[in-house]
């Protein structure tokens, strides 16, 4: 259907799935994720299969679980450290030492909501390491993964209704002009 003819009370229900533009600080970030991403083999180290012939051993199932999920906390760690230690050797030095992730919750967060607000504004782009990134994401929001680190790693995406939320503006989004604009 015709975007004109979407009465503009809808408007505001569109502009919840409509991502912000990333900011050039934004954009930054994503370079360093693009990079990260590309040379992380999370998936690969992950899910990994058992052992050729202790598929069907008796008691080789609990084994191999509690391997991958060790390797797991192990790889979203590194991939963790080596984000810190990009933007700074210092910090990322002393996150090595410290083991402390929940101090930086805010900026890993921050981090994550750009990759999928920019995966959402460019759908052919980041193919295979996009998916990298949710397969990390989704064991990174399991339990044991996230009292590990002491924070969830997802945040809400930006919106423009979030953002005019925020601002108290809502009202812009029931200007009839608004729907020729768009």
């Amino acid at each position: 259907y015709a975007v004109a003819a979407l009465p503009s009370a809808s408007m505001r229900e569109r502009a919840k799935f409509i991502p912000l533009r990333l900011s050039y600080e934004d954009r930054k970030i994503l370079r360093l994720a693009e990079g990260a991403l590309t040379v992380c083999d999370y998936t690969g180290r992950v899910d990994a299969l058992p052992p050729q012939g202790q598929a069907g051993v008796p008691g080789s199932a609990p084994r191999w679980q509690a391997r991958r999920k060790q390797r797991q906390v192990e790889n979203i760690c590194a991939l963790l450290s080596g984000i810190v230690t990009a933007l700074d050797y210092d910090q990322g030095a002393a996150l090595l030492e410290s083991r402390e992730y929940s101090e930086y919750r805010s900026f890993f967060r921050h981090f994550f909501e750009i990759v999928r607000r920019y995966k959402i504004m460019n759908p052919e782009k980041m193919r295979s390491s996009y998916g990298k990134l949710l397969f990390l994401l989704q064991d990174a929001n399991s339990d044991e993964v996230r009292e590990l680190l002491g924070f969830n790693v997802v945040a809400p995406v930006k919106t423009v209704h979030s953002l005019l939320a925020k601002a108290k503006r809502l009202e812009m989004l029931d200007n009839p002009v608004l729907e020729a604009a768009s």
